[in-house]
């Protein structure tokens, strides 16, 4: 469980480091402005997110078993 507990917490510190690293938190300066690619960088994180949360609901009755509070 601990092992199980840990790849989850590496998982979600990847995921946050590779958000920081990939967002898209400025705007190209081109002569056509196109916002689909950010708008689907943003959705690829957003849905990262969700299958995270997803795992951790997943994962709750077995913390709880192991006195362990999920975050």
């Amino acid at each position: 469980m601990d092992s199980t507990i840990e790849d989850f917490k590496k998982e979600v510190l990847d995921n946050r480091q590779n958000f920081r690293q990939n967002a898209p938190f400025s705007v190209e300066k081109t002569y056509e402005f196109d916002n689909t690619k950010p708008l689907e960088k943003v959705t690829e994180f957003k849905n990262a997110c969700f299958d995270l949360r997803q795992k951790e609901e997943d994962m709750k009755p077995g913390l709880e078993i192991f006195e362990y509070e999920a975050v």
